[in-house]
């Protein structure tokens, strides 16, 4: 009975197969990672505009906008808010990691 000492494979992998393995070999970079989170926070806030501002409309032409204010802060200004708060402590918490990188040294390893 033989010990596989490589029980993945990985050596045996020829390129395309490590390209369709995806992030599980090869990680993204960080700035593209913050650059796709911008990307989505900009967008669940132009789409929630966008409807905010047909439900105004709406509202508007049956001469009640206020209406549509109070149905706009109801529903979709959480998201917008929520989406960007939650990109903030993404990019905290990206800076705090980059700042004190983890290290070997068992001394100075983050408590699990």
């Amino acid at each position: 009975m033989s010990v596989m000492a490589n029980p993945l494979g990985i050596e045996s992998m020829t390129d395309s197969s490590k390209k369709s393995a995806g992030p599980l070999f090869d990680a993204e970079p960080v700035s593209k990672q913050i650059a796709r989170r911008f990307r989505v926070t900009v967008a669940l806030t132009a789409m929630p505009a966008l409807i905010g501002s047909i439900i105004l409309a709406i509202f508007t032409g049956f001469g009640r906008p206020e209406v549509g204010l109070g149905l706009i802060t109801i529903l979709l200004l959480p998201v917008v808010v929520m989406a960007w708060v939650e990109y903030g402590l993404y990019r905290s918490r990206v800076r705090s990691f980059l700042a004190n990188p983890l290290t070997d040294d068992k001394n100075d390893a983050p408590p699990v």
